[in-house]
Formats: structure tokens, sequence, C-alpha cells
């Protein structure tokens, strides 16, 4: 499936870029924390990892001062229903900065000028504690999640508003 997206999203803090092959090797460092790969499901062996992160359907490298320290995954794009689940992942040492809240209030506004989005679901251990502030801090809904398959996880549903604005400095460049 092919996207129409901005290539790279350049915010007060950070800059998104389109992933590429050449940054799944740079995750290796976060992809050895045992908890994140627990939280993220993402199989033990190299090739599986290959193929997890080539089954995402949109995923933007996160970069602080040109390093790269995380990813956004959008996935589970549905034109018809208009939503998709989102995923957001950080090196621990770039937590409670204020990153995260600000990269997916930009995402939020990707999905919803880009791919028509009017819904967003995220899918959240109980004890990450961290990211269901985040998500309930930006106004995500808890749900009763009758199709989940385990009852460790938390599901968060928020509606898209037409015509949300970004706060802040943010520059996209399209290709």
């Amino acid at each position: 499936m092919r996207f129409y997206v901005p290539y790279e999203i350049q915010g007060d803090n950070f800059n998104l870029h389109i992933m590429k092959k050449n940054h799944i090797k740079h995750q290796k460092k976060l992809l050895r924390d045992s908890t994140l790969r627990y939280y993220l499901n993402i199989p033990p062996n190299h090739r599986s990892k290959q193929i997890w992160f080539k089954s995402r359907s949109l995923l933007y490298t996160i970069l602080i001062q040109n390093t790269i320290v995380g990813w956004v995954g959008v996935r589970n794009i549905n034109s018809t229903s208009t939503s998709c689940s989102i995923e957001i992942v950080l090196e621990s040492s770039q937590r409670n900065k204020g990153y995260g809240k600000e990269i997916l209030t930009i995402i939020e506004f990707v999905v919803q000028k880009y791919l028509a989005i009017r819904k967003i679901i995220a899918h959240v251990y109980k004890e990450n504690i961290p990211a269901r502030g985040l998500f309930e801090k930006l106004h995500y809904k808890q749900t009763e999640d009758q199709n989940s398959l385990s009852q460790e996880k938390m599901t968060y549903i928020k509606q898209l508003n037409k015509g949300d604005k970004i706060n802040g400095k943010v520059s996209f460049t399209e290709i």
C-alpha cells in the first residue's frame, strides 16, 4: 500500500523521517531492550524482526539532534473505517521530556490530513504507566476491547476532529 505523506517533519525539538532500511539497523539498540521487545511483541530472531518492521504500514524514525532515538508506527490503516493503530517508541533517556506528546500530536495531524483518518487506536500494556499517561494526557479514551486476545493490554481510542491544529513550529517536506 502506498501513501502520500510528508517525507520529513521538523518539530521544535526533533525531526521525523520516513524510515529507511539503514535506519532499521540503528534501531537495534532499542530492540535489545527486553522490556521494549515484550511491549511491542517483537520476535527474538533477526529475520523475524525485519519482517516485523516491514509489516508496519507507515514508520517514521525519530531523530533528536540528528541521533535516532525511536520511531512512530502507524499501521492497520483502514480507509473505509477511517481508522488506524499507532505506536510510539522512544529511548528511555528521551522519555518524560515532552517529546512523546509533541510527536503524537503531529502524527495525529498527519494521519488526519494525508490519510483522512478520523479514529486512532492504541494498544498499551497495563503496566506501561508512562504510555498510558501519554495517551490519557492527549485525551485518548480507554475502552473495553472485547476482541483483545490478552487481558494484559488496554485499548485507547481518540476521535480526531476536522480542523485540529498543531501548536508550535512545524514544517513538512513532501516528495
